[in-house]
């Protein structure tokens, strides 16, 4: 056929405005292309979003899982925002077992984040993040957190029928909802009362110091980008 079709070369792509938007934010096309809008971002809200990475344990914090969003009520300022957070809460190392196939190989460090390679960490944890962290109750804040990821568990349940959600887990191993392995929320609850610890007697910690007491087996590696050192 003589007629030009939408499949055809000479046909023009036109990327969607949103796209070309999420595209531009993402933190993997900024790293490469527009660096020098990483002085754009927030220091409280990195402070944060780094904290959280340590808290949270994330084994997938890669630059293009995370996103530049503006802060309305500081323009021309950028908090840094994570998605696809389903790889969360792994422990610091990991062991190889006696029946796996990484059976005689090292242990190795499982929690990953690209803020953990960023400038900042050299520097102050933001003092309003540092008061803020120390004047909380973890109990309470990990008690009222649990609660609303119950009430949303329950509410993405009440889409499927209970047949539905059997089948989902037998034929695919999938939750719908959040799982947590034994022991997640206590560390979390540790590392909140070590973080607290130390902000009350060295208020002035940075970022990279804090990590070393808080995940030293991830502190080794990540230390070693600012010793000008290949990570391994």
């Amino acid at each position: 056929s003589s007629k030009s079709s939408w499949f055809s070369k000479s046909q023009p792509t036109v990327s969607h405005p949103s796209f070309e938007k999420y595209k531009r934010n993402n933190l993997a096309y900024v790293l490469k292309h527009t660096p020098e809008r990483l002085k754009d971002i927030d220091e409280e809200s990195l402070s944060e979003a780094i904290l959280m990475a340590m808290l949270t344990g994330q084994e997938d914090g890669k630059p293009n899982n995370l996103m530049l969003e503006e802060i309305p009520e500081k323009p021309g300022k950028y908090r840094i925002v994570p998605f696809d957070n389903d790889q969360a809460f792994v422990p610091e190392v990991s062991y190889p077992s006696p029946t796996s196939r990484q059976k005689g190989k090292q242990s190795r460090v499982q929690v990953k984040s690209v803020l953990f390679c960023l400038d900042q960490m050299t520097g102050p944890i933001h003092p309003s993040v540092v008061k803020a962290l120390v004047h909380l109750n973890p109990e309470k804040l990990l008690r009222r957190w649990l609660e609303k990821l119950l009430k949303l568990t329950q509410e993405h349940q009440a889409l499927f029928t209970f047949s539905q959600l059997n089948d989902f887990w037998k034929k695919n191993e999938t939750y719908i909802g959040t799982p947590f392995q034994k022991g997640d929320i206590q560390e979390v609850y540790f590392k909140l009362m070590k973080m607290q610890d130390l902000l009350k007697l060295k208020p002035k910690l940075t970022h990279l110091e804090l990590l070393k007491e808080v995940l030293p087996f991830v502190y080794h590696r990540y230390s070693k980008i600012f010793k000008n050192q290949i990570l391994l």
